[in-house]
C-alpha cells in the first residue's frame, strides 16, 4: 500500500512538472491565430513562432505596419508564400506573376473602393517574401499598399491549419 501511494506521488508529481514544462515552452514557441480573411478556407492556424517560410504556398503570419487603407498601426495577416528571396515578379497589365507563375490580378480598387495600385515588377530581394493567396479579392503583395514582406515581420509559419 504504501509502495502504490509513493508512486501516486512521484506520477503527481511529474504530471505537475510537465504540465509546468508545457505551459511556459508551448507560449514561447507556438500561437494560434485567428484568420478573419475569406481568402483562405480555415479559421485558425496553429503558428511555430520564429520558423520562415522555405517554400512556396506554405501558409505563414507575418505583420502588416502602419497600413493607411486597413487605418491600424499593427495587424496580424495569415497569407502563402508566393515568392522567394531570387524570385522574379513580373507585372503584365493587371496580371502579377512570380517565378513564371500567375499569382492573380491587381485590381485597381477594393472592395471598400479604395484605390489600389500593383507591385513593381523586380527581382525579391533577400530576406523578403511575396505573401498572396488565390482570392480574387486577397490584399496581398501584388499591392503596393502591402507590398514584399520582411522576414523581421513574420511571426512564424504554420504547422497546423483549422
Amino acid at each position: 500500500m504504501k509502495e502504490l501511494n509513493s508512486r501516486k506521488l512521484v506520477l503527481g508529481i511529474l504530471t505537475v512538472f510537465f504540465a509546468m514544462v508545457a505551459i511556459w515552452i508551448i507560449p514561447a514557441n507556438f500561437e494560434i491565430v485567428p484568420n478573419y480573411s475569406e481568402s483562405l478556407p480555415y479559421k485558425w492556424v496553429l503558428v511555430k513562432k520564429g520558423l520562415l517560410p522555405s517554400k512556396r504556398d506554405q501558409v505563414f503570419v507575418f505583420y502588416v505596419r502602419d497600413n493607411k487603407l486597413l487605418g491600424v498601426e499593427k495587424i496580424k495577416f495569415i497569407k502563402l508564400v508566393g515568392g522567394l528571396p531570387g524570385d522574379e515578379v513580373t507585372v503584365k497589365g493587371v496580371e502579377v506573376f512570380v517565378a513564371e507563375n500567375l499569382i492573380g490580378i491587381a485590381k485597381p480598387y477594393s472592395k471598400k473602393q479604395q484605390q489600389l495600385h500593383a507591385i513593381s515588377s523586380g527581382i525579391i530581394p533577400a530576406h523578403q517574401f511575396f505573401a498572396y493567396t488565390p482570392h480574387i479579392d486577397s490584399f496581398d503583395s501584388r499591392y503596393q499598399e502591402i507590398g514584399l514582406i520582411d522576414e523581421k515581420d513574420i511571426v512564424g509559419t504554420a504547422i497546423l491549419t483549422f
